[in-house]
């Protein structure tokens, strides 16, 4: 999986440049691109290697992808965004044999990547798409996680957000199986 399979994945939004533009910032970012999807020490993480952030959102989008009755172009959007915000959960020192180390960051415990990806979804997004999408996309970002014991600041009220819900929820089920 690369973030090449990614941009295959979203050619649909293509038909609205500036959120295929604002997806392409995302995967062309060097740290989503080699950033686990979880912390590799902690027992049960889903997707925890170089690159798991890149194949997790891929399951996700490929979870997504004939999902009936939603607009396809929000659910898209929001699914390469959901996980955005974990370039800044883990950070990565090296060994003395060269070996690269994933570590959580204080970032991980005090702000968390739901409310970053949000937060760096609409400080990118405000002003160049319409606030409707803005709110539509956000919310779906905020409510990945489905239920608030589980981190989620909102719980899903858009049949899109319950479709990236439940993605996301298989993605890292079937990750923590492997």
């Amino acid at each position: 999986m690369t973030y090449k399979d990614i941009l295959k994945q979203i050619e649909p939004i293509r038909k609205y440049p500036t959120l295929y533009t604002l997806c392409e910032l995302v995967v062309y970012n060097d740290n989503f691109r080699i950033f686990p999807a979880s912390q590799p020490d902690k027992p049960h993480s889903h997707h925890a290697y170089d690159g798991g952030l890149v194949a997790h959102t891929w399951e996700v989008i490929e979870h997504l992808k004939h999902t009936p009755n939603v607009d396809m172009d929000v659910l898209l959007t929001a699914a390469v965004w959901h996980d955005y915000g974990k370039i800044y959960d883990y950070y990565y020192t090296q060994n003395s044999d060269g070996k690269k180390i994933w570590r959580k960051s204080p970032h991980h415990d005090l702000v968390r990547h739901v409310a970053r990806s949000y937060q760096m979804w609409v400080s990118t997004a405000e002003g160049k798409i319409s606030t409707d999408y803005l709110d539509t996309i956000g919310h779906c970002i905020l409510a990945h996680h489905g239920r608030f014991e589980w981190g989620s600041p909102v719980e899903p009220k858009t049949p899109e957000a319950l479709a990236l819900h439940n993605a996301d929820m298989m993605s890292s089920k079937y990750g923590e199986l492997r």
